[in-house]
């Protein structure tokens, strides 16, 4: 089977899963047939943020009965139209598949200690991310750092010596504040902010994760890289004629994810990758 028919495959199976088991997807895919082709695909209806607004919760879900844990990965909780995304134990578990995936992308091998930052608008998504990097069982710290803690956040970095860092703030911060020990530090919907930043006795790597809160994380980015890279055994991500970025999860069962349309606009740049215009 080649690469485009066992997509269109997976699609289809998304789409009639979907359309069976929810009422939302019922009503969008009244009339609909079997997918056959990407162009048919594309045609069908777009998912938002406003439709899943409008709909009661459990008209999106298989079965309430399932769910096992709730996130959300966005940048304010206390926010309007702040949306929960609810996951069985099968959504947890590719969860951590799509986090090693994107560990191998970084090539983070062996055992490293790792801080995240956040602000005081990312502490809820900050903590919310370390329950996945717990699965690699490293030496954890959080950090929430505020305009007067910069000397104290200094002080402990020195002392912690971490050698992986998540950064998860609306500001960026001071890189005279990592310590040598660092290799890794990682933005999410942030790239290239600490590319040039660094001194020339830093030598970590500059990574961005593009995550977003009805898919959570879904994509990574070397900062010297154009475009986004996923892997295509969990999305699929399009370009509409107005250059909005839709994506489909293949690992969603218990609020499925179809056609759904993200705040980025972007193009389509290979088979698993994708740029985000600014």
């Amino acid at each position: 089977m080649s690469r485009t028919k066992y997509l269109v495959h997976r699609l289809n199976y998304a789409v009639q899963y979907a359309k069976k088991k929810t009422r939302l997807y019922r009503l969008m895919y009244d009339g609909t047939s079997t997918i056959e082709s990407l162009d048919q695909f594309a045609r069908l209806p777009i998912l938002t943020n406003a439709i899943l607004g409008s709909e009661r919760l459990q008209n999106t879900l298989v079965g309430l009965d399932q769910v096992c844990i709730t996130r959300t990965f966005g940048d304010d909780a206390c926010a309007t139209g702040h949306l929960p995304k609810l996951l069985n134990y099968d959504d947890a578990l590719d969860e951590y598949k799509v986090l090693a995936f994107m560990t191998e992308f970084a090539r983070l091998e062996g055992k490293h200690r790792v801080i995240l930052l956040g602000d005081d608008h990312h502490v809820y998504t900050i903590s919310e991310f370390g329950k996945y990097l717990a699965y690699y069982e490293w030496p954890l710290a959080v950090f929430v750092v505020r305009k007067h803690t910069t000397d104290k956040l200094a002080e402990y970095l020195a002392e912690f010596k971490p050698t992986v860092i998540f950064v998860d703030s609306s500001d960026a911060l001071p890189t005279k504040v990592f310590p040598r020990s660092v290799k890794y530090l990682f933005t999410f919907n942030r790239p290239n902010i600490y590319t040039k930043a660094r001194t020339r006795a830093q030598k970590f790597r500059t990574l961005d994760i593009f995550r977003e809160p009805p898919i959570g994380l879904a994509a990574i980015k070397n900062d010297e890289d154009a475009h986004y890279t996923y892997d295509p055994r969990y999305f699929y991500f399009e370009a509409t004629e107005d250059q909005r970025l839709l994506v489909t999860s293949f690992i969603n069962s218990l609020q499925p994810v179809v056609r759904y349309q993200l705040m980025h606009h972007g193009i389509i740049t290979g088979f698993d990758k994708f740029a985000v215009i600014k």
